[in-house]
This record gives structure tokens, C-alpha cells and sequence, in this order.
């Protein structure tokens, strides 16, 4: 199957024939304006050639071009996107990388042949990304509920540094999207993001792959071999699962972060690396520290910024979000019948725990539908999902829901948990550690990011709460 591009021009002639230049190697959709552009990438696209030059201008003073060039970006993180344009001055090449443009091309300096040879290289770089990454998960950042959404206002407010970030959070939560947003939107987006899956890479192979071998440092090396760090150079390193790093290997990534130098396996010369690393954990780092499995002097290195991602059960207004992205999202890799869920269905998915998280609910819509499919139903419905969520359909599960609906849910479960975080915090004298642990979260920073949290998006909630704005300071509208 060919990889679908869309060229974004308000030209329509151009875009038509720079859409028959490119029809041997790719399928091609046009647009004029951004509701079109915005519709058709609802479908699967590969890439997009946007056109800076919109007649359209906004009041900001930013071409139309800008516009939808942020749209884009903002709800599709990891696409490409090259931007088409007849302007050179350096201000506005920049302007294009800074609002999230994966490349620039000046109309009339490049023909036909060299743009699709650029395409192919951005797509290649995708496909290097997926194949990097264990189960090559490429989920957008969805952001329904406002728990999400100010969590992606915080990675934007820590994307424009280097700070070393740890992202912790359940399995399937979607730490590699949080990591990917982090990197297109610092100044290091115009190159490759590397992710690594530690927990993928044998134990043998951790420091070579990491770090890279001279000729001759052990049997099977023929040839010197950069590793991760030097690759990833003037970049972004996501390191995932590390906390399953042995301590050997702690080591070395320790004297990285001391010096920003890697030490390649049989050299004494150190080659100097400029990156951004993120690291990513589902591992309680603090207990595994206590256990002797982790360095704490390492812990304290990649914890200069921590973002924990809530589990699934706790932003259930995402979940509708994610279902018709992930719809979407299989439709354009096969032909299926199935394009909605039935309220029954949907409701169902609403009440499930979800403890894989986004990836468990991915895995769920895939198989449901696929069953879909064989029966040729132009809907998902209950008899579509797995035993274990059909077993919510009894009455005492079905019952709260309906008499729930009309009521802002999720303020009112919020409400009760400052309800029960005020009452722990006086039963444990306002020790934020011990209270963490009475209401069942990992410690007090995962206490203080909820009831920042609650505080951005229901600050009413907390005006008589004594103990919690004691043990958090005075809470104005800026948290």
C-alpha cells in the first residue's frame, strides 16, 4: 500500500500538479484551507506539504500557512511536516521550525525529484522510530479530559529546556508520546527524536548499543560502532524502562551526566555529546534505590524534572477521544466496515479499569474490530468486546452510570478526593509523605501534582480545605 501525503496549498493548481508529479510513489489528497486539511488528516496521512504563503491573513500578522501548520502540529505530534515556501529570510525559516515544521523548502530551489527524495527521508526517519521502539506505539497525544490538558501545558512549559526529565507512570500509560511532545516542541525538533527500549536489549548488549565500540574491543567487533548517545547527538535520547538498567550500566550513564561524554567499549578517549535525555520508568525508582537495585546519586541526576502521566481509569474523558483515533488509525492500514461504537458499547469502555492503560484499550478496539469486520457491522457494539467487559453489563454496574449521567463527573471525584486528602493530611499533622501513602499514590509528588492539578481546573474545591492550602502554601489562580 502506498503512503498517503497531503499538499496543503491554497494554489490549487500547484498542489494538482505537484499531486501528479508524486502519484507513482504516493497516494495524494489536496487541500485549500485548513477545514479541508483538518478533515482529511482525520484519515491516516504519512506526511504533509504545507504552503507558508496563504493569502488568508490573521490577525496575529501570521500567514494562514502558520495556522494550520500549528493546528497540525498540535494534535498530530509525530507527523511530518515540510513546509513549502517562496520566502528566504532566516526569521521565518526559523519561525516555521520553532511552531513545529520537520523541514523547509524554498519553491523553485528544489524540483520535483529532490522533494520526493526529502519526503522519503522523513518518512524513513519514522519508520526508524517505529522500528526502535518495542511495539512501535505511535499513539497521538489525546487530551479530552482537563487532567491531560494541563499536562500538556506543563510539557510545554519544560519543552524550550535542557533539563533532564524522568516520566513515570503505569505500563501502556503512553510515556513515549509524552517524551516525543516534549521533543517537538524544544529546539531540537528539526532531528530525529531516539527512542530505546532498555528492557528490549539483551544485558550483554546494554553498553555497546548504548555507547558505541572501537575495532577489536571484543570478537565481533569488525568495525567501530557509534552507540545511542552519539547517535542521538545535538538531540533527544528517551531512554524507556530505566529502571531495568543493571548498575554497571548505571555507571556509565551516571559519568555521562557528570561530564557529557560518552566512553565508546575499547576506547580511553571520550567523545564529547550534546543531547536532551528523558528518561522513562513504571518502576517505583525510590523502593528499587532501597532495595539496592538503583543508584540514588543516578536518581538524582535524571529526577531533575519529573512528569508523572495519570493511568487511563483516572482521565476516562479521554477514552472516547482515543477510541476514534484508534478507529481511524486501523481503518487506514485495513479495510473495515465498522466506523462507531454504540453507546452500550462506549459505556461499557467508560466503566473498565484499564489497568494496560491506553495500550490494553488499543488491543481491545483492534480485536473488537476486527470481529466487526467478519460480521460485516458498520458498528462496534457489546457482543464485540472481550468476556471480561461484557461482564459489566449486569445491572449493578449499568445502574450508577445512568443515574450519574448529567452530572460533571469528574469534578465530583474530585471533590472526594480533596474530601479524603484534607482528612489526611490532619490525621498524619500534614506530612505529605505519609498522607500519599494513606490515599494509596506513590508519594507526595504524585499528592502535590493532584492537587495541582485540582486546583488549575477546580480552585472552588479547595477554598475551605485548611490543611491542604497549610501544607501546599496559599494556592492563587497561578497554582
Amino acid at each position: 500500500m502506498k503512503e498517503k501525503i497531503l499538499i496543503i496549498d491554497d494554489d490549487k493548481e500547484y498542489a494538482n500538479a505537484l499531486a501528479y508529479s508524486f502519484k507513482k510513489e504516493f497516494e495524494t489528497l489536496t487541500a485549500e484551507n485548513r477545514a479541508e486539511a483538518m478533515e482529511l488528516l482525520s484519515f491516516k496521512v504519512d506526511a504533509v506539504l504545507l504552503d507558508i504563503n496563504f493569502s488568508e491573513e490573521l490577525s496575529s500578522g501570521d500567514t494562514s500557512g502558520f495556522a494550520i501548520l500549528e493546528a497540525i502540529r498540535e494534535r498530530y505530534v509525530l507527523l511530518p511536516i515540510i513546509m513549502i515556501s517562496g520566502y528566504e529570510a532566516p526569521e521565518i525559516i526559523i519561525d516555521a521550525f520553532r511552531k513545529g515544521a520537520s523541514d523547509y523548502v524554498i519553491k523553485g530551489k528544489v524540483n520535483v525529484k529532490e522533494l520526493e527524495i526529502l519526503v522519503q527521508r522523513h518518512l524513513e526517519k519514522n519508520r526508524r522510530i517505529q522500528a526502535t521502539v518495542k511495539g512501535g506505539d505511535n499513539t497521538q497525544f489525546i487530551t479530552t479530559s482537563s487532567g491531560s490538558q494541563a499536562l500538556k501545558e506543563e510539557l510545554a512549559k519544560i519543552a524550550p529546556y535542557d533539563t533532564t526529565v524522568l516520566v513515570t507512570g503505569e505500563t501502556g500509560v503512553g510515556k513515549e508520546v509524552v517524551a516525543h511532545y516534549i521533543h517537538q516542541l524544544s529546539p531540537r525538533r528539526n532531528r530525529p527524536f531516539i527512542p530505546v527500549n532498555l528492557s528490549a536489549l539483551p544485558a550483554n548488549l546494554l553498553e555497546p548499543e548504548l555507547f558505541g565500540y572501537r575495532k577489536g574491543a571484543f570478537t565481533d567487533a569488525r568495525t567501530d560502532r557509534k552507540g545511542y548517545f552519539e547517535v542521538a547527538n545535538y538531540s533527544t535520547l528517551f531512554l524507556d524502562e530505566i529502571g531495568e538498567l543493571p548498575k554497571e550500566v548505571q555507571v556509565k550513564i551516571l559519568r555521562f551526566l557528570e561530564d557529557k561524554t560518552v566512553y565508546p567499549l575499547g576506547s580511553t578517549k571520550g567523545v564529547p555529546v550534546d543531547i536532551r535525555l528523558i528518561c522513562a520508568t513504571n518502576k517505583n525508582l525510590k523502593e528499587e534505590i532501597n532495595k539496592g537495585n538503583f543508584r540514588e546519586d543516578l536518581y538524582f541526576r535524571i529526577k531533575v524534572y519529573e512528569i508523572l502521566i495519570p493511568p487511563l481509569r483516572e482521565r476516562k474523558e479521554d477514552i472516547r477521544g482515543l477510541a476514534d483515533y484508534f478507529l481511524k488509525n486501523f481503518s487506514g492500514k485495513n479495510i473495515r466496515s465498522a466506523t462507531a461504537i454504540t453507546d452500550d458499547a462506549m459505556e461499557l469502555l467508560l466503566s473498565h479499569p484499564w489497568k494496560g492503560n491506553v495500550r490494553e484499550l488499543r488491543n481491545v478496539l483492534e480485536a473488537a474490530l476486527l470481529k466487526a469486520d467478519m460480521e460485516d457491522s458498520s458498528q462496534i457494539t457489546v457482543k464485540h468486546l472481550p468476556f471480561e467487559i461484557q461482564q459489566n453489563t449486569d445491572k449493578s454496574v449499568q445502574a450508577p452510570l445512568t443515574l450519574y449521567k448529567g452530572i460533571e463527573v469528574e469534578k465530583e471525584m474530585n471533590r472526594l478526593f480533596v474530601g479524603l486528602a484534607e482528612k489526611a493530611l490532619a490525621e498524619t499533622v500534614g506530612n505529605k509523605k505519609e498522607a500519599a501513602m494513606l490515599l494509596g499514590l506513590k508519594d507526595d509528588e504524585a499528592l502535590r501534582y493532584k492537587i495541582k492539578t485540582i486546583h488549575k481546573n477546580y480552585p472552588d474545591l479547595l477554598e475551605d480545605k485548611m490543611f491542604i492550602r497549610k501544607s501546599y502554601g496559599y494556592m492563587n489562580e497561578r497554582g
